[in-house]
């Protein structure tokens, strides 16, 4: 259920009021324009909140119209007009008659897209950042016409290329898209190579421990050392500093997705160079 303060329930209220005394003295269509033509005239030199609320409820029954198209998507009605009241505030705060044509319009636009950032907001079962969600629905879109057109025979590679797109943002998508089907720890899975079940839990390692085995080694630290400044500072903040790749972007003044990507590219180095017995030579040269 979509909670509101009570200033914005306060304000709903009001704008209803507002609204059916409005809509009462209209009396024609052409009254009801005129009468908006003058309110908007108004509004734009006097920024007046009591002219705001007698256009949103004059206009109100938009709200209501493209609300109920989403009724039968599981949300309650009442939230969709909430999130629809916002939309077309907004589209009041920053219509202008002058634009030449009608503010049903343009309010439509913007109501029809609130609702619907709303659900796209609630569909992810973890918070997965707005751009990361976009790409996310571009990739799912190519890989149904990509299955299409080859009979499910492609790579990642085909991917990128047919998104314009790197390989790493690919690889990132389709991770982000786990946020849409969260998985139970306890959920069953059969090995077909083992011939055993086993649940995801069972997988799971104790991590302090892990830590601790690895922080004893020499490696670990000479293999970060080798990392460049950007992948160190992030290895550095995620693993030593506990900080979420939202604070590290904060820090480093890149966004989100870039510590994902630097986090994922020192990982997958510092695994190559504990693999080589180079790290080794430099480890007894600094002895």
């Amino acid at each position: 259920m979509l909670l509101l303060s009570s200033k914005v329930i306060n304000l709903y209220l009001n704008i209803r009021k507002e609204g059916e005394k409005t809509m009462k003295s209209a009396i024609c269509k052409a009254d009801f324009e005129n009468k908006s033509t003058e309110l908007f005239r108004i509004y734009a030199q006097t920024r007046d909140q009591k002219t705001r609320d007698q256009l949103v409820g004059m206009h109100e029954f938009l709200v209501r119209y493209w609300a109920s198209k989403f009724v039968d998507r599981g949300e309650p009605l009442e939230d969709l007009l909430q999130v629809g009241i916002i939309g077309l505030i907004n589209a009041i705060d920053r219509y202008d008659i002058n634009y030449g044509f009608k503010f049903s319009t343009f309010a439509t636009r913007t109501i029809i897209g609130k609702i619907k950032t709303y659900f796209r907001d609630m569909s992810w079962r973890f918070h997965v950042p707005r751009q990361m969600q976009e790409y996310c629905l571009t990739v799912k879109q190519a890989i149904n016409e990509l299955e299409q057109e080859t009979n499910g025979q492609f790579d990642i590679r085909q991917l990128a290329l047919k998104l314009d797109i790197s390989e790493d943002d690919v690889h990132e998508a389709l991770q982000a898209m786990n946020a849409f089907w969260p998985v139970s720890l306890n959920e069953s899975f059969y090995d077909e190579e083992s011939g055993q079940t086993f649940s995801l839990i069972d997988s799971l390692v104790d991590e302090d421990q892990l830590l601790s085995n690895l922080f004893e080694h020499d490696e670990l630290f000479a293999a970060i050392d080798l990392l460049d400044s950007k992948c160190k500072k992030v290895i550095y903040y995620r693993y030593f500093g506990n900080l979420t790749q939202t604070k590290v972007g904060q820090k480093m003044s890149i966004s989100q997705m870039q510590v994902s990507r630097l986090e994922r590219s020192a990982l997958i180095k510092l695994q190559d160079i504990l693999a080589t017995n180079e790290l080794r030579k430099i480890i007894c040269a600094r002895d």
